[in-house]
């Protein structure tokens, strides 16, 4: 089983709950593990003005904030992303998952040592060295909480590792899941 950014949170929770269904599990740049509010501000905020006003400014500020190469946020992704971002129903759609972003709601899912260390299956933590979301500090506090985990960082990236690094990200998580060895 393998999750980026919220999906991560939410496969690790899975595999803390319901530990028979997660053999192998990778965790891609889950971020934000301190809770660090002026992140979660960041996040909801930058999402939220994208949402709001699809313009290119906006969304191309948004998409762009995932990379650490800024000039992967081609006009073809911001597109795609505004045409995502104007459907119908995707202004309540993200208002509601945006509310994992205030932390009085957070509070009761947050990453924490007593749920995350129930996750038994062999864990990879695929972090990257420009994570604007989680440094490399927040993937030592994971592997002092889960008791099978390894550390994978992927150079030269940012929040998106699986569009700047399309190779390696490939390369570990095939390696990993197959195998369950990190192949660095």
């Amino acid at each position: 089983m393998s999750g980026e950014s919220l999906g991560g949170w939410v496969v690790a929770w899975t595999a803390a709950h319901h530990p028979d269904r997660v053999e192998k599990l990778v965790l891609n740049t889950p971020g934000n593990i301190a809770d660090k509010p002026e992140v979660m501000a960041r996040m909801r905020d930058s999402t939220m003005a994208a949402v709001l006003d699809p313009s290119d400014e906006t969304v191309r500020r948004r998409v762009e904030f995932l990379f650490h190469h800024k000039e992967m946020a081609t006009d073809e992704l911001v597109n795609l992303r505004r045409r995502i971002h104007s459907r119908p129903g995707f202004v309540r759609a993200i208002t509601n998952t945006l509310v994992l972003q205030d932390s009085e709601v957070r509070k009761d899912f947050a990453w924490d040592p007593s749920w995350v260390s129930r996750v038994k299956a062999p864990t990879l933590l695929l972090w990257t060295s420009h994570d604007p979301t989680g440094g490399l500090d927040e993937a030592e506090l994971l592997l002092g909480w889960l008791p099978d985990a390894r550390l994978h960082v992927i150079d030269d990236a940012g929040h998106w590792p699986q569009w700047e690094k399309v190779a390696e990200f490939l390369d570990v998580h095939r390696t990993w899941l197959l195998t369950g060895t990190d192949p660095s």
